[in-house]
């Protein structure tokens, strides 16, 4: 019998908590990690070799952090393909980010850890935490994926309910890019609450007690949503 997709979320889960941790960013780049506030008040984090949302962020040979854009809602209002900006870097961290079209983004938590006792209450912990953070990156992405697979197929019925030729090859292009751009919206927002933003605020906590109950509720959260998701798929099979 097949595996019900929750179940294998469920057991990926456990797999990601205890496996080993990704490579870890150098340089600039590490020094830049975690979340960061904009001039203008937006809220924007840097993860791995990304700024999420924006683009691929690496390391010049001068030092400076260079970032690409990678399209979307960022491009469509006038932002050039690419900027660079001097990270303030003092003991390791990079404590505000000065980019060359005059934006400066100052921290608001302090960077994820690289470096612990593994074998320590601190090391469980961040371990639990990366592992978390991974599924829930996933698990957005698969929903976005779905979203735009869902959106294709609304789009192809809608086509053929309509004859097809009532609708411009420009207008069928137009109708996906939104459907496409409100699906990765959709998945932004929701990997946004359930995991950036549950992240923010365990590197905020003070201290490793204040780390691991904030940590105990996300996970109860985590494990609501699948009773709630198994609720949802018991009653479709029902139906």
């Amino acid at each position: 019998a097949a595996v019900p997709p929750t179940a294998a979320a469920a057991a990926g889960l456990l797999v990601l908590l205890t496996a080993g941790p990704a490579t870890a960013p150098r340089g600039a780049v590490r020094a830049a990690q975690g979340p960061w506030r904009a001039r203008g008040g937006s809220v924007l984090r840097i993860d791995g070799d990304e700024i999420v949302g924006l683009g691929p962020l690496s390391e010049a040979a001068d030092g400076r952090l260079s970032c690409r854009l990678a399209g979307g809602p960022a491009v469509g209002r006038g932002l050039s393909s690419a900027f660079c900006g001097e990270p303030e870097i003092s003991e390791g961290v990079a404590q505000a980010l000065r980019w060359d079209d005059g934006d400066v983004w100052s921290r608001i938590a302090a960077p994820p850890p690289f470096e612990f006792d593994r074998f320590g209450e601190e090391g469980l912990l961040w371990r639990l935490v990366a592992r978390w953070h991974a599924v829930g990156t996933r698990r957005a992405e698969a929903r976005r994926g779905e979203a735009r697979l869902r959106s294709a197929s609304d789009l192809t019925e809608r086509l053929e309910a309509e004859g097809g030729a009532r609708l411009a090859a420009g207008d069928v292009e137009e109708a996906w890019s939104a459907a496409a751009e409100g699906a990765d919206r959709d998945a932004f927002q929701a990997l946004r609450e359930e995991v950036l933003l549950p992240c923010q605020r365990l590197l905020q906590a003070p201290n490793l007690v204040e780390r691991a109950s904030l940590f105990q509720e996300s996970v109860a959260l985590e494990a609501m949503r699948l009773r709630l998701t198994l609720a949802a798929s018991s009653v479709d099979d029902a139906t």
